[in-house]
């Protein structure tokens, strides 16, 4: 439920959630920040990282045209 939900507000079909997610789980691992957290606070994470990601890569996308 939670996942057709957050796709739907990141915009992300299967395949590239699956991947997000997976990058996500990477990125808490490498920066320590998965211990303590609760569930909420998991997703709440998720979503708004895939959020700055993809302002991240459209704004990299602009800059490359100019």
């Amino acid at each position: 439920e939670w996942i057709d939900a957050s796709s739907k507000t990141c915009n992300l079909d299967k395949d590239k959630y699956q991947y997000a997610f997976n990058d996500f789980k990477q990125h808490c691992i490498s920066s320590g920040s998965n211990e303590d957290r609760t569930i909420k606070d998991f997703k709440y994470h998720f979503v708004n990282w895939v959020k700055k990601k993809k302002d991240i890569k459209a704004k990299e996308t602009v800059k490359d045209r100019l």
